[in-house]
């Protein structure tokens, strides 16, 4: 959806659609939710697990910053209006607590006691519940694009009740993603083959625990099949909402039209606009041979799992 078209208004009061994009970092959500977002009544809201902190300080893809921002000054605005300082810090403190991965995985445990969460987590909720009601009350988006990827957070997402999450769980070949991470870009920072190599991990697993909770509304792709077919696997993720092809920003196989978007956060690429060819990114194969080797030694299980060559 580009700043220049009217959403389809969002029918249902009662149950804000969120597609939650899940995996590790730097696997392509970024393209997929901007080719996601132009769709008519589809709103791209970026990493809108950074919207209480680095959300604020950091531009959106319309390139203002989220203070002049014709949107999301609105949804701040709000936000303000419900929530002071300390619980907006106190929100922060609540969501880094909840949402690491490898908590998810270990609650899933039975032999693990759990602690029951206090009641001030109702203010976790609370934040929540106003944010994407905000979202979705100043774009009027009948589905809203959440890129945050951190599988954590989409469990506590699939557990408010106004929320209707559909999870796209994506997921890249580890060395392409360890690649990546071992240049800088944009501004961001680097990190190591075993650090990106363990995340990697703990997002697909705990995405997939998510799975067992959404029935019907899970759909795992893999970059490199929708970088071959692109149109394809995009129909396969508006499934649900029976969205017309016509309706679809591609025009060609492997080409694709973006206009403005409002993403939070996220990778440089999310500020990309106009005719984008869409092609698999496989410069990853020059990685360098003992990073190759560590990557794939921690990471073999799903990279069988998800049948990628050894």
């Amino acid at each position: 959806m580009n700043k220049h078209t009217v959403p389809q208004k969002n029918t249902n009061s009662s149950k804000i659609k969120v597609i939650y994009i899940a995996g590790a970092t730097r696997s392509g959500s970024t393209i997929v939710s901007n080719i996601l977002g132009q769709i008519d009544g589809f709103f791209h809201a970026g990493e809108v697990i950074e919207a209480w902190d680095r959300g604020r300080t950091w531009k959106c893809s319309c390139g203002l910053f989220p203070d002049v921002c014709p949107i999301w000054s609105k949804i701040y605005r709000r936000l303000d209006l419900n929530f002071n300082h300390h619980d907006r810090e106190k929100i922060i403190q609540l969501r880094d607590l909840h949402s690491r991965s490898y908590k998810l995985i270990l609650s899933q445990n039975p032999f693990l006691k759990q602690n029951k969460r206090e009641d001030s987590d109702k203010l976790l909720t609370s934040g929540l519940k106003q944010l994407y009601h905000g979202i979705q009350k100043e774009t009027g988006a009948a589905v809203i694009i959440d890129s945050s990827k951190n599988a954590g957070y989409g469990f506590i997402l699939s557990k408010i009740d106004t929320i209707d999450l559909y999870l796209v769980h994506l997921v890249r070949d580890s060395r392409a993603v360890v690649f990546s991470w071992s240049k800088k870009k944009g501004g961001l920072w680097t990190e190591g083959p075993i650090k990106t190599a363990a995340t990697w991990n703990s997002r697909n697993i705990a995405a997939e625990f998510i799975k067992k909770k959404l029935s019907g509304k899970y759909i795992k792709i893999l970059y490199e099949d929708f970088m071959v077919d692109p149109v394809g696997v995009t129909k396969q993720i508006i499934a649900p909402f029976n969205i017309s092809s016509e309706k679809l920003p591609f025009i060609s196989s492997h080409q694709v039209h973006l206009t403005t978007s409002h993403g939070l956060c996220g990778n440089p690429d999310r500020f990309s606009k106009g005719t984008i060819q869409l092609k698999v990114d496989n410069r990853w194969r020059n990685l360098q041979t003992r990073q190759k080797i560590i990557t794939t030694a921690l990471t073999w299980p799903l990279l069988h799992r998800y049948h990628y060559t050894l």
